[in-house]
Order: C-alpha cells, then structure tokens, then sequence
C-alpha cells in the first residue's frame, strides 16, 4: 500500500522528517544512524489515541484547528516571517501523519511554527551553518517532508547562526514522491526497536 495521510492511527513506530531526510542521502548522517531515531511512543500518553475513538476525521481535524489558530501568534517568529506564525505544541501526530508501511511506522514533522490556513511552516535551525551546501540541501530535505506531512504548499527555514538567514521551500511533489520510495525501501529492511511495555 502507498504512503498516505492518516488521522488518529496510531503505528508501532514513527520517524520525524529531521531522521529521514538522511534516508534520502541529505545532512551529515546514514540511514543506518537515522534507524536509531525511530520512536516507539514510550512517551506518548495511553489516553493519546483513545480520545478520538468515535469522532469523524473532520471533527478530529476541526478540533486540532481551533487550539492551534486560537492561540497567539509567536512574536519572535511573527517577526522572523513577516505574518502571522502559531507555534505547534508538539508534531500533532493525530493531525499529521503519512504512514510509511501500514501497521509498521509512520513519517511525521515536527515544524517550529505555521501560519494560518496551513500555508507556510517554518523551521529554526540553530546547529547548521546556511554557507555550506551540505547544510542547505538537509534543510531542503527536511522541508519537503515536513510539506509533505502538514500538507502545506510553503516552508522557510530560519538558519539562526551568522546574523540570522531565512531560506524559503516550495512543495515539490515529485522531489517528495523519490523521497518516500527512498523511505519506504529503507523501512520494509530495518528492525522496530522492541514494543514499549508501558
């Protein structure tokens, strides 16, 4: 079964676009090293998903909305992007995920911010240095994925080192679709870590 978007399923394991982009060859790390980032909800609350049986996707959708575009905007990335930009209190999984292989593990983002009407999200980079190719070409891989997860035609990258850089992303669907068979390939070989017993 293709990758597709999914509202309130949970997977056995997860990977955030920050670990997969190096699946796809992007960043400084192998996908043998992005392998040890996949996260198992050992964290993740037992009443998480249990919160949604019985409500449609639209009403899940609706719900995750109105707490994310009620709050304030951020002011310090308000101003980093010129409009508006609400800050995410976690990935929303429920919201946004693209489950990878069904019943295995699912690709999710983790944006700094987003702005209203999911046009644009945006990352802060505070590790990476925007003068070395290698750098802007992750943040590119990151960006594409996390598109690809929140659904958004935009993103931007705010590289904070050396006075501050913003770099600006536009969806490219078939740039995405290699990425996903690169993940896909890499997730039907790899081993889940064992299941939490929480």
């Amino acid at each position: 079964m293709p990758p597709k978007h999914v509202i309130a399923h949970q997977t056995p394991a997860v990977i955030t676009s920050y670990a997969a982009a190096w699946v796809c060859g992007a960043g400084t790390k192998s996908p043998q090293d992005a392998a040890s980032y996949i996260k198992t909800g050992k964290n993740l609350s037992p009443l998480y998903y249990p919160q949604f049986v019985g409500k449609t996707e639209q009403q899940i959708r609706a719900s995750f909305d109105k707490q994310l575009f009620m709050s304030h905007p951020d002011d310090t990335l308000t101003k980093i992007l010129g409009e508006p930009v609400y800050v995410p209190w976690d990935c929303l999984s429920a919201r946004h995920m693209i489950s990878i292989i069904d019943d295995k593990i699912g690709l999710i983002a983790r944006p700094q911010g987003v702005t209203a009407n999911y046009q644009t999200i945006l990352h802060v980079d505070k590790f990476r240095d925007p003068r070395y190719p290698v750098c802007t070409e992750y943040a590119e891989a990151v960006a594409q994925l996390s598109m690809a997860v929140w659904k958004t035609p935009n993103a931007a990258t705010f590289f904070t080192r050396y006075g501050g850089t913003l770099v600006h992303h536009t969806f490219d669907h078939d740039v995405v679709n290699d990425m996903l068979d690169k993940i896909i390939e890499w997730a039907d070989t790899i081993e889940l870590p064992a299941p939490d017993t929480q």
